[in-house]
């Protein structure tokens, strides 16, 4: 006689197998769960890195940094005093006087140390350096120096600005291979010498048709620029549809255009002089 069913050792087997099996599917879920994660959140520190550094290239936007009187290490600037042995952590603002870092200040019923960046790119106020916070897990330790001549007063120097993109994560799933300077900054701006030539530049990525513009500190003019466009590996193409100087003669800028349907990165450069 035949046995028609499921015995006690098909079912043990059965039950082990869809244990096997649902275990890996929630491995292979928490994984990728992890990589989304931590895509989203290279994407948000490379893209508040790139916002930082043009507001810092933007002439405009400079000068309000500068002359916010919450800038104390920025004084020597702002009353063009020697700034020899000066440097120190700033807060920035945009072109329309907006703050859009703020390393010094006190938040409400918090300290400075705790403003930070969420994984969206937002700003925070509770950024634990020692227990990390998932929900605010980013911070920019914003600084600048003077660059000063060998000789002689330091008068209006140039000014390098660094800064390293800390992550502290409170999950330890979410402990990833990150380095603080991989999303830093460290830029040149200010005022070049008479005769003296830098170069200012910046990228900007965007959908298709990424155009903008890098200007020259304060006090200083355009004499050169350029810029080229970058499509994605395997994807497709793209060109430059505009190269040229801005009206006010104190930047460059630049439009790319291509046929895909592709994200597209601009370069700006521009050379700038003290007239």
């Amino acid at each position: 006689m035949k046995n028609k069913g499921f015995g006690l050792l098909e079912a043990v087997i059965a039950l082990g197998i869809t244990g096997v099996v649902v275990l890996a599917v929630m491995n292979v879920t928490g994984l990728g769960l992890k990589t989304q994660f931590e895509s989203n959140l290279k994407f948000s520190a490379d893209n508040f890195r790139k916002n930082i550094i043009q507001h810092l290239n933007n002439p405009v936007a400079w000068t309000n940094t500068v002359n916010d009187a919450a800038n104390a290490s920025l004084l020597c600037l702002r009353t063009n005093a020697n700034c020899a042995g000066g440097g120190g952590p700033f807060r920035v603002r945009d072109a329309s006087n907006n703050i859009v870092w703020d390393a010094i200040t006190n938040p409400p019923g918090g300290a400075a140390a705790q403003r930070g960046i969420t994984p969206n790119g937002e700003l925070c106020s509770t950024f634990n350096q020692a227990a990390g916070n998932d929900a605010c897990p980013l911070r920019l330790n914003l600084t600048w120096t003077p660059v000063c001549p060998a000789a002689g007063a330091c008068i209006s120097p140039p000014v390098r600005v660094t800064g390293a993109m800390t992550y502290r994560n409170s999950t330890p799933a979410r402990t990833m291979g990150w380095r603080d300077t991989q999303y830093g900054i460290d830029v040149i701006i200010g005022t070049a010498g008479v005769g003296a030539y830098h170069i200012v530049n910046t990228q900007i990525d965007a959908f298709r048709w990424p155009n903008g513009a890098v200007y020259c500190p304060v006090g200083e003019v355009a004499t050169g620029g350029g810029a080229y466009c970058q499509g994605q590996p395997g994807i497709g193409w793209a060109f430059i549809f505009n190269s040229s100087p801005t009206l006010d003669g104190r930047g460059w800028s630049a439009n790319c255009d291509t046929p895909e349907n592709q994200n597209v990165r601009l370069y700006l450069y521009v050379v700038c002089t003290r007239p």
